[in-house]
């Protein structure tokens, strides 16, 4: 893997992805991929002492038995918390002597890099003990130390995007426990960014640091400065107010939120989804605090509680549009019905939490934003009947084109509505207006490619059952009826065509097939024949029904 500065990290980051897997079948693929490694070396274990080397290459055998023992511990953890400890503190054993091994060993060029990287893992090993162990200020200047490192390995590591997911995984549960150790510490640390308190809690002589200020020294002078990060969180602007946090449950709630969204991995659909899930959490902590505050009480507090849920709200279900948006993004190119179920399932998804979104107490008495909801719902109404007009397109045209028709309705209905706004419209989930333009021409150019087409099919698709008048009716009245004219009768007119079948037609064919004088030259060669052969003796009759037949004689 090439990697400029790094060594270590896309070697861990490397087996972790391989073959995608996961708990016990990670821990043998170690332990088989260590064997092989010790193999190489020369230094199987046959009993005994575990057998050592000086060959560099021997830190890839002390790093996967450290990850080794780290995930035993995450296995063992809901079944015997003692036993997950000692496999816990192993990997902690086998992290420092990959420290020291490496800080021996390394070549000058490449000792600096490796020190870096062995101590952030090491840190997160004993940050992880600490935290067990409930010593959450030494858990703390772990994880601070280890956040420092993940951030530039994140910079400077080039690996696959797959390869990143778990880099972005580590940080994620990272940056939820060092959240929750500060808050649980100190109130007044706990409201600021997770970047200035990993820089300040980060001791000065670490090499972690030392590292990061050599290589990183723009995103170190960027974490020194949270004034404007800090100002996004404690401010508000919903609309026309401005309005100040002071709630403590609501703006730990906000900072979680922007957690998740300086996240690694940005664009991934596990980053989308803790996003996602760090906005459901806010606005289930902002529902709550609004419950329990009375508008008899404070009202000024009342009405910031207010503003404060239907902001949290709102960009919650702004979110999960989002999410749906880049969905339409990443799905293929193709004709398949399955793909434009997938597609209307998603439009009806964005119609929903449109629609959700008007509900909001915030945004139901606000006759602007509401009419720019309406205007995006119909927008996306509009793309729904052109899905379903794609799907029916190869199959018949006429239903094709009504959806269409369908659709441009739904666009006259957005120029109706943003001709009652009265400011200009905000892009909330995409800008409404470029839509519509794209929408209209796109949607005008296909319904007049899709009349023709209609057309033609209805000429081809006569009913065999009909005659030639009755299908020449249905395709004139079908092609009157799309050009708003008044339909042409072709049975009134003064020249009718000629039936395809006769109305006698059947009664004659009967009537012919019944009569049996007309065979008679037939009947008169079978005559001849059977007078040729000889004649067979006549059956005799049985006692009881010539007796039978001479009564009835009588």
């Amino acid at each position: 893997m090439a990697n400029k500065l790094l060594r270590v990290f896309p070697i861990l980051l490397e087996a972790r992805s391989d073959h995608n897997y996961e708990g016990s079948e990670y821990v043998k693929y170690l332990a088989n991929k260590i064997h092989c490694l010790r193999k190489k070396l020369g230094i199987t274990q046959k009993g005994g002492k575990i057998k050592e080397s000086s060959d560099f290459s021997y830190y890839e055998i002390l790093l996967f038995n450290a990850d080794r023992a780290l995930h035993q511990f995450f296995l063992l953890k809901p079944v015997n918390r003692k036993h997950a400890i000692r496999r816990l503190k192993r990997a902690i054993m086998i992290a420092d002597a990959l420290c020291s091994f490496v800080s021996s060993n390394a070549p000058e060029n490449l000792k600096e890099t490796f020190v870096f990287e062995t101590q952030t893992y090491a840190s997160f090993l004993h940050g992880y003990l600490c935290y067990e162990k409930s010593q959450l200020e030494s858990a703390k200047l772990f994880f601070c130390e280890t956040r420092i490192g993940l951030q530039v390995v994140r910079l400077k590591l080039d690996a696959p995007d797959y390869m990143k997911r778990f880099l972005g995984d580590l940080q994620s549960n990272l940056d939820n426990d060092l959240r929750y150790i500060v808050q649980k510490l100190d109130e007044a640390d706990a409201e600021n960014t997770l970047d200035y308190i990993s820089l300040k809690g980060t001791p000065v002589s670490s090499p972690v640091l030392e590292f990061a200020r050599k290589h990183c020294p723009d995103m170190i002078a960027s974490q020194s400065q949270q004034d404007h990060e800090l100002a996004s969180v404690r401010t508000i602007q919903w609309r026309n107010n401005t309005v100040s946090v002071h709630n403590f449950d609501i703006l730990m709630a906000l900072f979680r939120v922007q957690d998740a969204e300086r996240g690694l991995a940005d664009g991934d659909e596990l980053h989308d989804e803790r996003t996602l899930s760090a906005w459901a959490n806010a606005e289930t902590i902002a529902k709550r605090v609004l419950d329990s505050t009375s508008i008899e009480d404070d009202e000024k507090a009342f009405q910031e509680v207010s503003i404060c849920y239907t902001y949290i709200a709102f960009h919650h279900v702004l979110q999960r549009m989002q999410r749906d948006m880049k969905l339409l993004k990443t799905t293929d190119d193709g004709h398949y019905s399955s793909q434009y179920r997938t597609l209307q399932g998603v439009y009806d998804a964005l119609i929903k939490n449109t629609e959700q979104a008007k509900t909001l107490p915030g945004i139901s008495r606000d006759v602007s934003m509401s009419i720019q909801l309406d205007a995006q719902i119909a927008i996306f109404k509009c793309k729904r009947c052109q899905v379903i007009a794609d799907s029916y397109q190869q199959v018949n045209k006429a239903v094709s084109l009504g959806m269409c028709v369908r659709a441009l309705e739904h666009l006259e209905q957005v120029q109706d509505l943003l001709r009652e706004l009265d400011e200009e419209p905000q892009a909330i989930a995409f800008n409404v207006v470029a839509e519509y333009k794209k929408d209209k021409e796109t949607l005008e150019e296909r319904v007049l490619q899709l009349q023709s087409l209609a057309t033609v099919e209805a000429f081809s698709r006569r009913n065999t059952q009909l005659s030639v008048t009755e299908s020449m009716n249905t395709a004139y009245t079908f092609q009157a009826t799309e050009d708003n004219q008044s339909p042409i009768n072709v049975t009134n007119s003064s020249v009718r065509p000629i039936p395809m079948k006769p109305v006698f037609f059947d009664l004659a064919v009967a009537y012919l097939g019944n009569q049996k004088a007309f065979h008679g030259p037939e009947s008169s060669k079978k005559e001849q024949q059977a007078s040729k052969q000889p004649a067979e003796a006549p059956k005799s009759k049985g006692f009881f029904r010539s007796f039978l037949g001479r009564l009835v004689s009588q």
